[in-house]
């Protein structure tokens, strides 16, 4: 397993507890938090144990998630800007984590 394996589900932790604390922080629908939360931790134990496919999921994921990602991130400026800045602080750290993922040569050295 590559060191970035282990930095990027680092960093998709992060993205978790990024998420967990809006959701806190904002009125979000708790079955939605919930399916969101425990997609994020499933690729983030698939990149720890470095399954090489969960970098195309990753990516497919954060494209998608960025189309609907605009209009809330306009209502969250609009109404609460402590939930924008946590929002784009975990797209960051998503964007982040997938470059890493990227950036593992195809015969890796193990740690």
């Amino acid at each position: 397993i590559h060191e970035n394996n282990i930095t990027s589900s680092n960093l998709v932790f992060l993205s978790v507890f990024l998420k967990l604390l809006n959701s806190i922080i904002s009125d979000t629908n708790v079955k939605e938090v919930f399916i969101s939360i425990f997609f994020i931790v499933c690729l983030g134990f698939l990149i720890r144990r470095g399954h090489n496919g969960v970098k195309y999921v990753l990516s497919i994921s954060i494209v998608f998630g960025l189309l609907f990602y605009i209009p809330l991130l306009i209502n969250y400026i609009k109404n609460s800007p402590i939930n924008a800045i946590i929002s784009i602080c975990q797209s960051i750290v998503q964007i982040a984590a997938t470059v890493l993922l990227f950036m593992i040569p195809k015969k890796a050295k193990t740690l």
